[in-house]
């Protein structure tokens, strides 16, 4: 017990280490995630009457299918697709970070991830009104993006920092050593990454069902 207390508490040594010695493009990076959410927050609140009314059919079309008694979610499918989908964001955030030409893709994945969110959370309240919108959006996405967006602004900082390197080619620094690294805690990054995945089909997805059953109608 005492030893995992430890473990704990070097990792969060090192979290905050690595925090403090990025922190300039922690800041601009969650800037840039902010205004992510900001875009698709507008892009909702600007739509034409017609695609609010798609969109209001999609979401009621999916409560009501997630609503019904007999409906079931395929675990096993759900956690392969969320899973691969996730470990295809890692692969692309380390090749950002080991070429030269690969950086704005750092910048975009960060945007788009805020997009998503802020349009999708924007879609659900619109649809359900603010205070079941906001309720359905928490179940639906807060507990695996409370793991997962940490963890995509931690890989992009470490791909910028590696970028960086690369570019300058400072003489003081092991590339190579530095590589090793970016691959190490893209590597490490996995298990989080599954454990999120775990949490948005295990829990998550009981909690949108119950939310579903309980506040829309």
């Amino acid at each position: 017990m005492k030893k995992t207390g430890k473990h704990i508490k070097e990792i969060g040594g090192i979290i905050y280490r690595h925090v403090k010695e990025n922190a300039r493009d922690y800041l601009i990076l969650s800037i840039i995630f902010i205004i992510g959410v900001m875009i698709g927050v507008v892009i909702i609140n600007n739509s034409d009457d017609n695609s609010k009314t798609e969109l209001n059919g999609y979401i009621n079309s999916f409560i009501d299918t997630i609503k019904n008694e007999s409906f079931q979610v395929d675990k096993p499918k759900l956690i392969k697709d969320t899973i691969i989908n996730n470990l295809k964001i890692l692969l692309i955030i380390w090749i950002a970070g080991t070429t030269i030409i690969g950086i704005p893709l750092i910048y975009i994945i960060t945007i788009y991830r805020g997009i998503s969110i802020g349009y999708t959370v924007s879609a659900i309240m619109l649809t359900l009104g603010n205070w079941k919108g906001f309720i359905f959006s928490i179940s639906a996405l807060f507990l695996q993006n409370i793991i997962v967006i940490p963890i995509i602004l931690m890989l992009n900082v470490s791909s910028l920092k590696l970028h960086r390197i690369l570019i300058k080619k400072e003489r003081n620094t092991n590339i190579k050593q530095e590589l090793i690294r970016h691959t190490a805690l893209c590597a490490i990054l996995v298990v989080p990454i599954i454990f999120a995945t775990l949490i948005s089909c295990f829990v998550s997805s009981n909690l949108l069902v119950f939310c579903a059953k309980s506040f829309a109608g």
